[in-house]
């Protein structure tokens, strides 16, 4: 994406990476602060975020079947405000580390990352006025790190499939999971 050097600012559209096995690097967006939405699908040599670290701002990002993509560092900035985080099918991702800099969602969702064991790069998140689904990540030991999530009393929900191995933290949780709704 080095062609792409010249993208400054905020971008008006969104921005689509699909199927693109070569693709290493997101480089070529360092001047980017913000974007309606962000898509990166089946981008397989892809393993991090490092390239969008201009970023401060943007309402859609979706991150999925990104068989090498192991780090969300690029994320990094201590102030970026994001509306929606998707992140499925990425085989390597094993933390949400990067993620620190998030404090408030419109909606969730991780599921179906085999590698991935903690979710405590969203430490500061408290509150989500959509949908938080956290589901079938298979190396994931505890959903501690999601405690402190609080879904909007009249828009969001919480949905937590428990995995294999997964180990309740306290007994509410582990009842939830037990006996879902």
């Amino acid at each position: 994406l080095s062609g792409l050097r010249g993208l400054t600012g905020a971008l008006s559209g969104s921005l689509v990476i699909r199927y693109c096995e070569s693709l290493s690097s997101l480089g070529g967006l360092m001047n980017v602060t913000s974007a309606p939405d962000i898509t990166i699908t089946s981008a397989g040599n892809l393993t991090s975020l490092v390239g969008l670290g201009g970023l401060r701002n943007i309402d859609y990002i979706a991150l999925e079947s990104n068989p090498a993509f192991r780090s969300l560092a690029g994320l990094n900035s201590s102030s970026i405000q994001v509306g929606t985080l998707i992140l499925r099918h990425n085989a390597k991702l094993r933390s949400l580390h990067a993620c620190e800099g998030i404090s408030a969602l419109q909606k969730l969702t991780v599921e179906f990352n085999d590698a991935l064991e903690s979710g405590s790069g969203l430490g500061r998140l408290r509150n989500v006025t959509g949908q938080v689904q956290i589901v079938s990540n298979a190396a994931l030991a505890s959903l501690q790190a999601f405690s402190n999530i609080v879904p909007d009393e009249t828009t969001g929900s919480m949905r937590m499939q428990p995995s294999p191995g997964l180990q309740c933290f306290t007994p509410a949780e582990c009842d939830s999971l037990s006996h879902p709704g």
